[in-house]
């Protein structure tokens, strides 16, 4: 009986291929598929941290935009809050209020302005008057389109 097995197992080991052969005809991956699979991830990773970058800059620009309604906003309600001081509430789009003379218009211009400049990025304010109506403009650099700013501003009419 032993010599059946034997014969068996060397004809079996007959068919089978040789290991120096078997080695190309092997299962898994080779280094090329792994490079080529590295590749594509890293191009995907790469577009996920742009599309990550574009959401980050319009999230910024839009609260500067929101930022800018609520300090014209603002300046409308302090205009309402003495209303026959209104026509002294008038700031240039320089930016600068007109001196310090102890009113409550003067303060209030003065604090607007602070305010406008610390919040926004080169940040401006106006006030105009006309007719009864103030018109207020809030200005800012933008740059979360370009490398270069743009400037963005939102105005804000209301009827005294």
């Amino acid at each position: 009986m032993r010599c059946e097995h034997t014969r068996i197992d060397v004809a079996i080991r007959a068919s089978l291929p040789s290991r120096r052969m078997s080695l190309g005809h092997m299962s898994g991956f080779s280094l090329l598929e792994v490079m080529v699979a590295v590749a594509v991830l890293s191009t995907a990773l790469l577009g996920l941290a742009f599309l990550q970058v574009l959401g980050l800059r319009s999230g910024n620009s839009a609260y500067h935009r929101s930022q800018a309604t609520v300090l014209a906003y603002d300046m409308g309600e302090r205009m309402r809050a003495s209303p026959a001081d209104a026509a002294s509430y008038v700031i240039p789009l320089t930016g600068t209020p007109p001196p310090k003379d102890g009113t409550k218009a003067t303060e209030s211009q003065h604090e607007w302005i602070a305010t406008v400049a610390r919040t926004l990025p080169s940040g401006q304010g106006s006030v105009e008057m006309s007719a009864g109506v103030a018109r207020i403009t809030v200005q800012w650099a933008d740059n979360s389109q370009d490398l270069e700013a743009t400037i963005q501003s939102t105005i804000y009419s209301t009827r005294l």
